[in-house]
C-alpha cells in the first residue's frame, strides 16, 4: 500500500501512466494519488484506462492550507490528504481551482523574487514540461529550474538556501486555511488525514479543532519517521480515534519508486480501519450547513436550562459557564469562555474543582473540538481532570430520518415506557450491559417526568418479555432540538437493525411535536450508523473528569 503520492500533474516527476506502472513493478495493490491541489492525475487515467491489473488506485489529493495564529506550525501551514474523493464533484472543484490560481500568483512572485536577486530561471522553466490550468504549479518546479541554471544542486538546497520560510525568494501561502480544507474533502465524501504531521502530540488542542471540522485520519506512517515517532503518532492516533494512514510522498526527484516505497514501513493492519473510514466518510453536505448546525448547536442547547427544573438538579451561572449539580456528580458547560486564557482560565478551572471537592461530587468539564483557547485541554490534564471517550456530535434534520422505514428482527416490539418498574427495567438492563450501577437512571426518569412529563419518551426494545435495547429522547423546548440518548443494545442482538429502529422511532416523535433537528452525541460504534441515516458530524465533545482524591 501507498496512501501518498504525486506525479507530474503537480510537483511529482512520473506521469500518472508511468507512476501506477512503477507502483505495479513494486508489487503494490493499492495505491492512492494525492496530487497538490488537483485530481488531474487521477482523470487522465480513468481516460486512458492504463491502470495495471491487480492495482486499486484511490483518487485523493493533498491540500496545502494555511494555519493562522496562534497556531505555531512548520511554514504556518499543514497538509491534509483527501483520500478516496469524488473526482466529479463540482464543488470540491471549484475548491482545487481557486487553490491552483493561488498557487500560481504565489509561483509568478517568486519567480520574480528570483530575478530580483539576481537568479533569473525564465528559460529554465521554459524548459520544462508544459502545464495548463489544471495542473498545480509548486515550489519543487521552481526548485528544478534552479538546478538547471545553476543556482541550486538539489530541490532540498533550493529549499533550504532559498525558497523556504525566512529566506529571500519565499512568499507566504495563500488560499484555503485547513478547516476549508478538511470541510471541502469530507463533503467531497473523502478521508481527510493529516500529513506528515510529526508534532501532533505538542498539538492536540489544535488537532481536536480540525476534528470538530471533520478530520478523521493522521498520517502515521511515513518514510523519514523514526519508529520512536511512528509509535507516538500510532498512541495519538488511537487515543483520538483517528484512522491510520501512511505513504511515501513519492515525488521522484532523489530515487525510482520501487527504492522510495523500500523505505516505506505501512502494515497491512491498518487496511480494515481504513477501508471503514473510506465507507463512513460524511456524504455530501453543504459546508455553510454544516457550519449553521454547529452554531445552532451551540447558541440553542449548550447553555440551555430545562424549565421547570426537575427537582433533583441545581444550576447556577458562574462566569461564562453554568455549573450543574446532580445527586451522582455535577458538569461545567458552556458555549462560549468570553476570552478566558492563560491564568485567569487556570483559576477558573481551579474554582471549579474547589467547588466540587467542598461537596465531595465527581464532575465533568463538557469540552469540543471548536472550544477555544486551543490549550484548553492542556490546562485542564495540568489541573487534574483525565480525558475519557471522545464523542462525535451529529445532527440530522427530523424530516430526513424519521420517514425512513425500519424493520426489526422477528419477534422485537418497541414501546414507550412510564412505569417505575420499567424504569427499574432499564437500570438493570444498563448494569448488564456496563458492567457498572445505573440504579440512579429511575430516580432521573421520574424526576424528569414529574417536573415536565413531556420532556422525555423512553423506549424500550423487548423480545421475549426481556429488554434488548434501551432508549430515550429528551424534547429541548424552546429549540429546534430533540436529543437522543442511550440506545446500548445486548450484544446477541447487536446488527441486527435494532438500534436504527430506535432512531427512527424516536425522530417519529420529535416531527409529532414539531422539532425540527435531532442531535447525538455519537460514539465510535453508533457513528457510522447514524451518518448512514442522514447525521452529520459537526464538531467532537470529549468529558474532562475531576474525582475528589
Amino acid at each position: 500500500m501507498d496512501l501518498h503520492s504525486h506525479t507530474s500533474r503537480s510537483d511529482g516527476i512520473l506521469t500518472p501512466s508511468e507512476l501506477v506502472q512503477a507502483a505495479s513493478a513494486a508489487g503494490l495493490r493499492l495505491l492512492a494519488i494525492t496530487d497538490h491541489d488537483t485530481l488531474a492525475g487521477v482523470r487522465d487515467l480513468r481516460r486512458s484506462n492504463s491502470v495495471p491489473p491487480g492495482l486499486e488506485v484511490l483518487p485523493g489529493i493533498e491540500l496545502n492550507s494555511v494555519v493562522a495564529e496562534p497556531v505555531q506550525v512548520g511554514e504556518n501551514e499543514v497538509h491534509v490528504l483527501g483520500i478516496g474523493v469524488d473526482p466529479d464533484d463540482d464543488e470540491l472543484e471549484e475548491a482545487l481551482s481557486q487553490q491552483r490560481r493561488s498557487r500560481r500568483t504565489r509561483f509568478d512572485r517568486m519567480v520574480r523574487r528570483l530575478r530580483e536577486l539576481g537568479m533569473p530561471i525564465d528559460k529554465e522553466l521554459e524548459a520544462q514540461p508544459k502545464v495548463n490550468d489544471e495542473d498545480a504549479l509548486g515550489r519543487p518546479r521552481i526548485a528544478r529550474a534552479m538546478i538547471a541554471a545553476g543556482y541550486a544542486t538539489s530541490v532540498e538546497d533550493a529549499f533550504t538556501r532559498h525558497l523556504s520560510r525566512g529566506r529571500a525568494a519565499y512568499v507566504p501561502r495563500l488560499g484555503l486555511n485547513a478547516i476549508e480544507s478538511i470541510r471541502a474533502i469530507r463533503s467531497a465524501g473523502g478521508l481527510a488525514s493529516l500529513a506528515h504531521f510529526s508534532e501532533a502530540l505538542e498539538h492536540i488542542g489544535f488537532l481536536r479543532e480540525l476534528m470538530a471540522a471533520g478530520l478523521n485520519g493522521l498520517e502515521v506512517y511515513y518514510r523519514s519517521y523514526t519508529p520512536e515517532v511512528v509509535e507516538q503518532l500510532r498512541q495519538v492516533a488511537l487515543e483520538l480515534r483517528l484512522v491510520m494512514t501512511g505513504g511515501t510522498d513519492f515525488h521522484g526527484d532523489r530515487e525510482s519508486y520501487a527504492e522510495a516505497h523500500a523505505e516505506l514501513y505501512l502494515p497491512d493492519s491498518i487496511e480494515p480501519a481504513l477501508r471503514d473510514g473510506l465507507r463512513h466518510s460524511t456524504p455530501r453536505v453543504d459546508t455553510a450547513d454544516i457550519e449553521d448546525l454547529r452554531v445552532a448547536y451551540d447558541s440553542q442547547l449548550r447553555m440551555r436550562v430545562p424549565e421547570p427544573l426537575p427537582s433533583r438538579i441545581e444550576v447556577e451561572r458562574d462566569g461564562p459557564a453554568l455549573r450543574f449539580v446532580f445527586p451522582y456528580g455535577g458538569m461545567i458547560s458552556y458555549s462560549d469562555l468570553d476570552g478566558l486564557n492563560g491564568p485567569d482560565l487556570d483559576a477558573y478551572i481551579a474554582r471549579q474543582i474547589g467547588f466540587f471537592t467542598e461537596r465531595g461530587k465527581r464532575f465533568e468539564w463538557k469540552y469540543h473540538g471548536h472550544d477555544q483557547p486551543l490549550d484548553l485541554p492542556d490546562r485542564l490534564r495540568a489541573a487534574g481532570l483525565v480525558p475519557e471517550e471522545l464523542e462525535t456530535v451529529v445532527i440530522a434534520r427530523v424530516a430526513d430520518v424519521s420517514g425512513r422505514a425500519h424493520v426489526l428482527p422477528e419477534g422485537v416490539t418497541l414501546r414507550q415506557v412510564t412505569a417505575r418498574r420499567e424504569f427499574d427495567r432499564i437500570a438493570a438492563f444498563e448494569q448488564q450491559i456496563w458492567g457498572e450501577d445505573h440504579m440512579d437512571l429511575p430516580d432521573m426518569f421520574e424526576s424528569e417526568r414529574d417536573a415536565d412529563p413531556d420532556s422525555i419518551s423512553i423506549v424500550v426494545a423487548e423480545a421475549g418479555g426481556d429488554v434488548v435495547s434501551a432508549a430515550w429522547i429528551r424534547f429541548e423546548r424552546g429549540t429546534d432540538f430533540a436529543t437522543l440518548w442511550g440506545g446500548a443494545t445486548l450484544p446477541e442482538w447487536r446488527r441486527r437493525g435494532i438500534y436504527r429502529a430506535t432512531v427512527a422511532y424516536r425522530a417519529a416523535l420529535a416531527a409529532s411535536r414539531g422539532f425540527r433537528l435531532l442531535q447525538v452525541d455519537s460514539s465510535a460504534d453508533s457513528r457510522p450508523i447514524l451518518e448512514r441515516l442522514g447525521f452529520v458530524a459537526v464538531t467532537t465533545t470529549t468529558p474532562y473528569v475531576w474525582t475528589p482524591g
